[in-house]
């Protein structure tokens, strides 16, 4: 992943919301004497990305990318969420937006997320060989997954297989991947969480989120989706949900966590109101191994 550049996601949002639905994606394409445009491919069909999203399969060219997590109280890296990412060429990645709602549809997301299970825990083999300790990864797991009755042993081997402990990992899991078989998650998340592995549920304060999960579901700790996290600064109901959010999972011995942080004045905010890490651009984007190993060790 040494190198791996990704392409400029606002201008893809951009350049895609101005093609017709039925027209061929185009992506930017990285080069030493600038950028141009390729086509991804013609997806006009579904069946076309899903053939192609087959073969990404078959042949690992699916990767995480590593975005950042910090402490809030002194800026140093506490460890970095593993993000899936598509190697369509060299050069080129391809962010979830591209290609996850059609890989929901054919239920792929297992593999994928499976796939970047392995490959972040080889990568933690890797940091902690080159003498890192003390940071972790987290990975997001597919809602089927969950209720796969081998997804535990399964995790447990790819950690093994790794050779790193399992307090290292971390869980990502939301609140909607939890309702349809809350007591079967539960049983799972269980099983994980007494073996080492941290459980955090992701995307909180979106949709219907309740803290009545909490009481019911074994977790480490909260996400704070960026919809809540974005408006803190303006202090009006969102900061005061926050705070009242970061109090009540303190009492119930969970850590807090803020997606989304992009500004200083947030960033500020959020450790003022006691939350305990950040995680946005202000940090960084998701970056390659060799971008992320380098961020170990500094204060942002």
């Amino acid at each position: 992943m040494t190198g791996a550049r990704a392409f400029r996601p606002a201008t893809v949002a951009q350049i895609h919301a101005g093609l017709k639905a039925r027209a061929p994606v185009f992506l930017w394409l990285s080069q030493p004497n600038g950028a141009r445009l390729i086509p991804m491919t013609d997806h006009a069909h579904p069946d076309a990305l899903f053939r192609d999203l087959e073969i990404a399969l078959d042949t690992d060219a699916f990767e995480p990318a590593f975005q950042p997590v910090a402490h809030l109280s002194d800026g140093a890296i506490a460890g970095f969420e593993s993000l899936a990412r598509w190697r369509r060429a060299p050069e080129v990645l391809i962010e979830p937006a591209h290609f996850m709602e059609e890989a929901m549809a054919r239920d792929l997301v297992g593999r994928i997320s499976q796939r970047i299970m392995r490959v972040a825990c080889a990568t933690m083999a890797r940091w902690r060989a080159d003498g890192v300790d003390g940071v972790f990864l987290s990975v997001n797991v597919a809602g089927r997954d969950l209720e796969r009755p081998d997804f535990v042993d399964e995790v447990f081997g790819v950690i093994a297989a790794a050779g790193i402990p399992a307090t290292s990992i971390k869980i990502e899991v939301t609140e909607q991947q939890v309702l349809h078989d809350p007591t079967l998650v539960g049983r799972q998340l269980a099983r994980l969480r007494e073996a080492g592995v941290k459980i955090l549920f992701d995307d909180f304060g979106s949709g219907f989120s309740s803290f009545t999960w909490l009481t019911r579901l074994p977790a480490d700790a909260l996400k704070f989706d960026q919809t809540i996290v974005g408006p803190i600064t303006e202090r009006g109901a969102h900061f005061k949900i926050i705070s009242a959010m970061i109090a009540l999972a303190h009492d119930l011995g969970l850590e807090t966590i803020a997606e989304g942080v992009e500004t200083e004045a947030q960033r500020d905010m959020l450790a003022g109101l006691g939350c305990d890490f950040a995680q946005g651009h202000l940090y960084a984007r998701a970056l390659g191994e060799a971008g992320a190993r380098a961020m170990i060790g500094r204060k942002s």
